[in-house]
């Protein structure tokens, strides 16, 4: 080349470089286009044209100059690569590998070939080969960081966490400032459920690179699993201030907020990820979430079907939808959303199998059931979350895998959290202060019992607090009585737990009584938390919780005898009767004809009014027995839905019974469904859930009710009622037993009318002594309440 040619080339670059400065790239592109036709036999040029474009996302363009390049000079490895990383960024994989091939014969020691050839492959997800390329990487470089990483990556998608976070660390060890390996290594972490050293390596992350957006959001959904809810919502604040058009934040801080119960701001921050990227599935099920809380069901439903729209195999939504259509009771197109969700993730870990029995229950479809519930049970045997455990009260007689399910349960769902720090022993009071917790202060079974035990306590010596999980109705007039009852009735139903938890131990709760159990819209994080030094669970949930947080639990001796004792983690207050009962429940005078109700005016009635998710195969093999040996008898239930009553109809045919022979009751005002008892001649019990309130309902209203003793807590209930009622002799060991008695009440007269003689001094026995249960469970209260000051 001659001085002149050289100056030439020189004051074009120079030219072109105060184009670049001054941003007037047409022009620098333009000088490079000469100098790469003034210097055909030079790649310098090419290459150099190649980098502007790429470094202007102009990725074609960039391609295109690359290859120039290597048309002029083919033995280029690191033009290779860089054409190599354009090409896998438009995802030409396959012309990528072979690019880095080339690099790589060219240069066997080539350490950035290996590592990209290890992008490519990761992305194709062929994941072994990647790890073999990184490996090559490391051959060459032991202490290569990038490829550490990388081969922690894979181990990690491997779900060899233990594995991942040894590589992270050793990148770790090469590069102590390596931002995204700490942000890698937490994740790791998170799924190992190392929670707290996740959220150490994600502000390692943050210190190392302060605008590391994917880490504040991550940190934020860690947070929140620990229920550090603050804090979570500061961290996706900081994610969206980094970056206001990243959606991910908006999705987890609405999902935190539903937590707390702030439900307009979840909505609005739900709606607000939805804006940011309309095609993005997860807000919509979150959404949809929070409108079934709010039983806008209409909404939700169409938010569901959203989330499928956008991504039909997401498990999640076909859930909750039918979460949803359950709660509307279109029980069938439920059981088709539970059926597809399983299609979808069949080793799903969302409880949703018992959710899918209870259903069929629900409808009395018993096909296939039993074989359904024996891969639910080897679910549960296996530590998998199967069940919840309210679900399986009604599918098995086990208490030992009652236990199990609630352990499994209460560890996924609400393990104990010191966040609020370890409850303090209080000063004495001058009165022990009872906080009753409950989202049923209303027209509801547990009220129904409840309600004179709170209008009776001792206020000399108690001071009664409730804190009521569901809104005042005004319109209530069971929740008005109640509120009566108590010094300080709270509604905390808008209060988030923590919230809750606090104002209890503002108020120094001494003893905190969960009246909800795992039942709908019980609120169990309240006590995983400590509301209070002394934690009982009584009434709402016939199991135990398997917490260890829940301190005791209620019975009496026929619920839970010494034998089974093991099978709850509560220490055991026994009282004479379990069940208290409110003694001032109406019975309307209202005269019901049989002719009204659809019944015969001749033959036996035996009616069973629990609801449907009681009834099984099993019970109604003993009832349709019972049916075919005691003639012109008929069987009234209550079914509050249709595909119930089909069911129960096709069943009792398969038996060979009449199906005119059931009779179905509708819902009454409870004055009058009282009074509806008096047209049945005997109740038969459900096993192994057996009828609580309504067994109680029917003997103060003169009916008699057979039942016959299993080994769970809600296998016995009956049991318990009818002893405390002084009447045994309706208590009976088996199934076999329980058909036989039921036979000879119906075809003995003289026998049944002896019980009935007998229930005319119901009233006078041990369930419906109210004075007498409210004090024997204050000794109780008083008794737990002086141990705990020792």
């Amino acid at each position: 080349m001659s001085k002149d040619s050289s100056n030439q080339i020189n004051t074009a670059i120079e030219n072109a470089n105060q184009a670049m400065q001054l941003g007037m790239m047409n022009e620098v592109k333009e000088i490079y286009k000469q100098l790469i036709i003034d210097c055909s036999d030079d790649p310098t040029f090419a290459n150099i044209f190649a980098q502007i474009s790429l470094q202007n996302n102009l990725l074609r363009e960039g391609i295109f100059w690359l290859r120039k390049s290597l048309e002029i000079k083919t033995d280029q490895p690191n033009i290779l690569i860089n054409l190599g990383i354009a090409l896998s960024e438009i995802n030409e994989f396959s012309q990528a590998l072979n690019c880095f091939d080339k690099a790589i014969k060219l240069d066997t020691n080539n350490v950035l070939a290996y590592f990209n050839q290890g992008l490519v492959y990761r992305r194709l997800n062929q994941f072994d080969s990647a790890l073999n390329s990184y490996k090559n990487a490391l051959k060459i470089n032991p202490i290569y960081a990038d490829a550490l990483n990388g081969i922690g990556r894979i181990y990690h998608i491997k779900k060899k966490y233990d594995h991942a976070i040894e590589y992270y660390n050793k990148a770790i060890e090469s590069q102590p400032n390596y931002a995204e390996v700490f942000y890698n290594k937490a994740m790791a972490l998170d799924d190992l459920k190392e929670y707290l050293l996740a959220i150490d390596n994600y502000y390692q992350a943050l210190k190392f690179k302060t605008d590391y957006c994917e880490a504040c959001n991550n940190l934020a959904n860690t947070l929140q699993v620990l229920k550090r809810y603050d804090e979570a919502l500061a961290s996706y604040d900081r994610a969206i201030q980094l970056k206001p058009d990243y959606h991910e934040p908006y999705n987890g801080k609405a999902n935190t907020l539903q937590v707390l119960k702030r439900y307009d701001e979840a909505l609005a921050s739900y709606d607000r990820a939805i804006q940011l990227k309309p095609d993005y599935h997860e807000p919509y099920n979150g959404k949809a979430n929070t409108l079934q809380v709010l039983k806008r069901y209409d909404e939700a439903l169409a938010s569901y079907d959203r989330a499928i729209q956008l991504k039909p195999d997401y498990h999640e939504p076909y859930n909750g939808k039918a979460n949803t259509l359950q709660v509307l009771k279109r029980y069938d197109e439920a059981l088709a959303s539970y059926d597809r969700a399983i299609q979808l993730k069949p080793d799903s870990d969302n409880y949703i199998y018992g959710a899918y029995l209870h259903t069929k229950s629900l409808m009395c479809d018993w096909d296939d059931i039993d074989e359904k519930l024996n891969s639910l049970l080897k679910k549960i045997k296996n530590h998998e979350k199967a069940s919840d455990t309210f679900q399986l009260l009604s599918l098995i007689d086990s208490p030992a895998i009652h236990k199990k399910a609630a352990e499994i349960w209460v560890n996924d769902n609400y393990i104990s959290n010191n966040l609020l720090g370890w409850i303090k022993q209080y000063p004495q009071h001058q009165k022990i202060r009872l906080g009753y917790f409950s989202p049923d202060f209303r027209e509801h079974a547990v009220s129904y019992l409840t309600a004179e035990l709170f209008e009776i306590h001792d206020q000399s010596k108690f001071e009664l607090y409730a804190f009521s999980f569901s809104a005042n109705n005004q319109g209530d007039g069971m929740q008005q009585r109640i509120q009566k009852s108590f010094n300080y009735f709270i509604d905390v139903s808008k209060m988030s737990d923590q919230e809750v938890v606090v104002l209890a131990r503002q108020h120094e709760i001494d003893i905190a009584i969960d009246l909800a159990g795992y039942t709908e819209g019980s609120r169990t994080n309240i006590f995983a938390y400590r509301a209070a030094p002394i934690q009982i669970s009584y009434l709402g949930y016939l199991g135990t919780m398997g917490a260890p947080y829940m301190d005791y639990l209620i019975a009496d001796k026929t619920i839970i005898p010494e034998e089974l004792k093991q099978f709850y983690s509560e220490k055991i207050l026994y009282l004479e009767t379990y069940q208290c009962n409110d003694t001032k429940k109406q019975i309307s005078s209202k005269l019901f004809t049989k002719e009204a109700l659809g019944l015969p005016q001749e033959g036996f009635i035996f009616c069973s009014f629990n609801y449907s998710y009681k009834f099984n195969a099993s019970i109604f093999d003993s009832w349709m027995h019972i049916l075919s040996t005691v003639k012109k008898s008929v069987l009234w239930l209550f079914a509050d839905n249709t595909f119930a009553e089909i069911n129960l109809k096709k069943e009792a045919r398969a038996r060979g019974v009449d199906a005119n022979r059931l009779i179905f009751a509708k819902k009454l005002p409870r004055d009058e469904y009282l009074a509806r008892f008096k047209m049945a001649d005997l109740f038969l019990d459900t096993h192994p859930y057996n009828a609580g309130t309504t067994a109680s309902d029917a003997l103060w209203a003169g009916l008699p009710i057979i039942t016959f003793l299993g080994k769970s807590f809600a296998s016995r209930m009956c049991g318990s009622i009818l002893k405390s009622a002084h009447l045994s002799e309706l208590v009976t060991e088996s199934r076999e037993a329980y058909e036989k008695l039921a036979i000879q009440l119906a075809t003995n007269s003289r026998m049944l009318d002896l019980i009935k003689q007998k229930m005319i001094h119901i009233k006078e026995t041990p369930l419906f002594n109210i004075t007498i249960f409210t004090k024997n469970i204050e000794a109780e209260y008083l008794k737990i309440y002086q141990q705990n000051k020792k």
